[in-house]
């Protein structure tokens, strides 16, 4: 049988819920809460297991029998620790078992308290009382903790978005410095991929993920953002630079890095860290004749060996205002001969591996 007590107007988790076979148990603790609290009695745990399904949200409290035809209070505990309802609502149980291991069971399946037979009025209203109180805050928190961080998810989402058109922005200024620079990136970018995932079939050791290559993908869009700090007159000249012309340009590693580490801060760690070691190190070479010559060897960020080995390759097969536009085949050769500054030895082979991709890719 199962009865609602009383009329009164439900709010959140004003529910008790009294789970025992004997009626006048049932009676006498429902008695005891019939003022404050909406009452609903079950008299076997198959019955209390169902309307806890239908309730959940309601239910402040379970006060559980332990022997029930049916289902007994073990079985409820087991059937809500499992379901995860145990995370919202205590549950009490009730036993004249003082000398046996209810207890010990009891608390080890997540009991909140144990009221043992015959009751004590005042002290059961007061142990059922503390408990709900502590649950209600406790759920009051972690709703409180869901609210902040879904605002901060929506706060990251807007973060990113900011940052995206901030980066769209900036290219879309070194556009109108130099034209072919936006399908340079595109180029670098697709060409990256095809570097990254061969690198990661050729070395399944180096942690060379889906999501790092990702994040180099996304970096490597960003590799040239400090030439919008070049003036336009190095960027558009059609003839060769000066010493001094060149100098300058260089500086656009440096530059991107100081940009990029202000447009990142919000970012992931690993994704604001791979976006300034390419900015800084696409240069570099495996012999240090590269710029900004801080680095050498295996110390350059792999990330950047991708992409700079991307930015050469396009920079060789696509003409621009420097340079003659070069075969595929030429161009694999002479960076395979460190005739553009010589890669590492891994770096060599993945291009071997990944000439026939390269050649193929177009945008």
């Amino acid at each position: 049988m199962i009865e609602n007590k009383t009329s009164k107007k439900k709010t959140a988790r004003d529910t008790i819920l009294i789970v025992d076979d004997v009626y006048m148990n049932r009676a006498l603790l429902s008695q005891m809460f019939l003022r404050d609290y909406s009452i609903i009695e079950a008299e076997d745990g198959q019955k209390a297991m169902e309307i806890i399904v239908n309730m959940q949200s309601e239910i402040a409290v379970v006060l559980l029998d332990i022997k029930m035809p049916v289902a007994d209070g073990f079985e409820v505990m087991e059937f809500m620790k499992k379901c995860g309802y145990m995370e919202q609502i205590p549950v009490i149980l009730i036993t004249g078992d003082e000398e046996g291991n209810a207890m010990e069971i009891g608390y080890t399946l997540g009991a909140t308290d144990v009221i043992f037979k015959p009751f004590n009025a005042k002290v059961v209203m007061q142990r059922v009382h503390n408990v709900m109180e502590l649950y209600r805050h406790k759920n009051h928190l972690e709703e409180l903790v869901k609210e902040q961080t879904e605002e901060l998810t929506y706060q990251y989402g807007r973060l990113k978005e900011h940052h995206e058109h901030l980066v769209s922005v900036l290219h879309d200024i070194i556009d109108y410095q130099n034209v072919e620079s936006g399908e340079h990136v595109e180029y670098v970018q697709g060409y990256t991929r095809i570097l990254a995932n061969h690198y990661a079939r050729l070395y399944p050791k180096s942690k060379m993920t889906s999501q790092k290559i990702e994040y180099i993908v996304r970096a490597a869009r960003l590799h040239d953002i400090g030439k919008i700090t070049m003036p336009d007159a190095i960027l558009s000249k059609s003839g060769n630079l000066s010493k001094w012309e060149m100098e300058m340009l260089k500086e656009h590693t440096t530059k991107g890095y100081e940009l990029t580490k202000v447009m990142s801060e919000f970012e992931d760690e690993e994704y604001s860290r791979i976006c300034c070691n390419v900015c800084l190190y696409h240069h570099e070479k495996y012999d240090k004749s590269g710029y900004p010559g801080i680095v050498r060897k295996e110390r350059i960020p792999i990330e950047a060996q991708l992409v700079g080995l991307a930015d050469m390759y396009d920079a060789l097969v696509h003409a621009d205002i420097h340079r003659m536009k070069l075969s595929k085949e030429q161009a694999v050769f002479m960076l395979l001969n460190g005739e553009c500054g010589e890669l590492s030895p891994r770096m060599k082979e993945c291009l071997f591996d990944a000439k026939d991709d390269l050649a193929y890719f177009v945008i």
